[in-house]
């Protein structure tokens, strides 16, 4: 069983996600993270607030139905990043 992530980690996870793309020239304006909660159904997910699909993410913006979901999909995601940089 893999290691339990707190709202701490993933909001860390998602500052070094916003850290990147400004490194990268990618504007983070409006960009949130939304938390979700399993047991009604909701996701984690990235948000634009003007809509637009955030990077690595597909158009819904969705992360993951767990914190621990989340937490890896930015993790890969960074490093993703910090590959093509």
């Amino acid at each position: 069983m893999s290691e339990r992530v707190t709202q701490q980690q993933l909001n860390f996870v998602f500052q070094r996600y916003v850290d990147s793309l400004v490194e990268l020239g990618v504007s983070v304006e409006g960009l949130s993270l939304i938390s979700g909660d399993k047991v009604n159904g909701n996701s984690f997910k990235l948000r634009h607030k003007d809509g637009k699909r955030p990077v690595g993410v597909d158009s819904d913006g969705f992360l993951g139905w767990t914190k621990r979901e989340a937490y890896d999909t930015l993790q890969t995601i960074c490093r993703t990043i910090g590959d093509v940089a």
